[in-house]
């Protein structure tokens, strides 16, 4: 998309194309397949010279922003309490998505929040992965990164 944008073409969205979509097997399989989107996604970066979207940032932010809350809040309690009223919302906004999604059913909803969880967290610590060393180190990928997730 970003190449064809950036040469003054558009992306047409049509209601009407339909498509099958195979999902992960696992969720274990699931956190290998984001965490490849998130690693590669840095490779195109480098590439390209530039951030291709916004959103492929938040949810390395995510991940740091955990990191840096509990880190912070193990030493400063008002922070602690700070940055899980900030995860409350996370999964209050989550939580509605779900139940929008499936109603009441609450093995449903559990399942596709902690999908969200796996999804954000996966591809944010692929993405840091990848600017640790594609960007900061210089490193070409490793033969282990090319292979499948499937």
């Amino acid at each position: 998309n970003f190449r064809l944008i950036n040469n003054g073409l558009k992306i047409y969205l049509s209601k009407n194309i339909r498509s099958k979509y195979f999902v992960r097997a696992s969720f274990q399989k699931l956190f290998k397949q984001y965490f490849q989107y998130g690693y590669w996604k840095v490779y195109v970066n480098k590439k390209h010279k530039t951030v291709t979207t916004m959103r492929q940032l938040v949810p390395a932010a995510f991940v740091l922003f955990n990191i840096v809350g509990i880190l912070s809040g193990l030493f400063y309690s008002p922070l602690l309490a700070a940055y899980a009223a900030v995860i409350s919302l996370y999964f209050a906004g989550a939580l509605y998505s779900a139940y929008k999604k499936t109603g009441l059913q609450f093995s449903k909803m559990i399942s596709i929040v902690y999908t969200f969880l796996i999804l954000h967290l996966s591809y944010g610590t692929g993405y840091l992965k990848g600017i640790l060393e594609f960007i900061l180190l210089n490193k070409q990928p490793s033969k282990k990164s090319t292979e499948l997730t499937r």
